[in-house]
């Protein structure tokens, strides 16, 4: 599976305009990042994200305001390009994207087979409907489940 050039485009001004994070500052590699971007670019659009391991996110405590603690993660800005630009994908209805795993939805991991059917909806009412009903008939309890709730809606 491969980003688009589009989504990517879309992700690093959505990075830039808006972060990556809330608790966090822009880090300072998406400065690099945008005066590099071709050289980015085109790396980004040559790796096969289905085999894609990201980088471990940072993971810090952030006081709330009655004193407890909350965990707050910042992802590789890298992985946050990546993310969202697969999150643009899906809004935007990038049918390719979900069509091309159809025929390996068996061999996804379990976080990835459920990203595919959430995905699904982009597809035309029939293609989502016959296509859940597969996933709800050979999936495990908890794809059996997500597919019942999206044929529900």
């Amino acid at each position: 599976m491969q980003l688009t050039e589009t989504s990517l485009e879309w992700a690093l001004v959505h990075l830039r305009r808006f972060y990556s994070s809330d608790f966090f500052p822009e880090p300072f590699e998406f400065q690099a990042v945008h005066t590099q971007w071709n050289t980015v670019k085109e790396h980004l659009l040559t790796l096969d994200i289905s085999k894609h391991v990201p980088q471990a996110a940072l993971r810090l405590l952030a006081p709330k305001p009655n004193g407890t603690f909350r965990v707050v993660h910042q992802l590789d800005p890298l992985d946050s390009l990546i993310y969202t630009a697969l999150v643009h994908s899906v809004a935007a209805g990038d049918r390719a994207w979900v069509k091309s795993h159809k025929s390996g939805l068996d061999t996804l991991g379990p976080w990835d087979k459920r990203a595919v059917l959430f995905a699904s909806q982009v597809r035309s009412a029939d293609e989502r409907r016959a296509w859940l009903r597969i996933a709800k008939a050979r999936g495990d309890f908890l794809d059996r489940i997500l597919a019942t709730h999206l044929l529900a809606s």
